[in-house]
């Protein structure tokens, strides 16, 4: 016995499959677009905390040191761990 095609029980799986494969691409890309503004957001958040480390790393040891909302605590004889406002960074006192 010669049978081309497919049974109903295989037509009606592969519908299915077909089905799973749709929804869960469809739930996926729904939710790529809900965290794409928060990424976005995170990406303008690092790269304003990267620029403002950078303009504090730039400042002269004296100026950091001397200014009054700046915490500077001493790590070793070289190494200071240096807070502006709510800023953290490492500074070498001989940069």
């Amino acid at each position: 016995m010669n049978r081309k095609g497919f049974t109903l029980v295989e037509v009606i799986m592969a519908g299915a499959i077909f089905l799973l494969a749709i929804s869960s691409f469809n739930y996926l890309s729904k939710s790529a677009q809900n965290y794409l503004p928060r990424a976005k957001m995170r990406g303008l958040a690092l790269c304003q905390a990267r620029s403002e480390m950078e303009r504090v790393r730039r400042l002269p040891f004296d100026i950091l040191y001397s200014a009054g909302s700046v915490e500077v605590t001493r790590i070793d004889d070289d190494l200071c761990l240096v807070r502006v406002d709510q800023l953290y960074t490492l500074r070498s006192r001989y940069q």
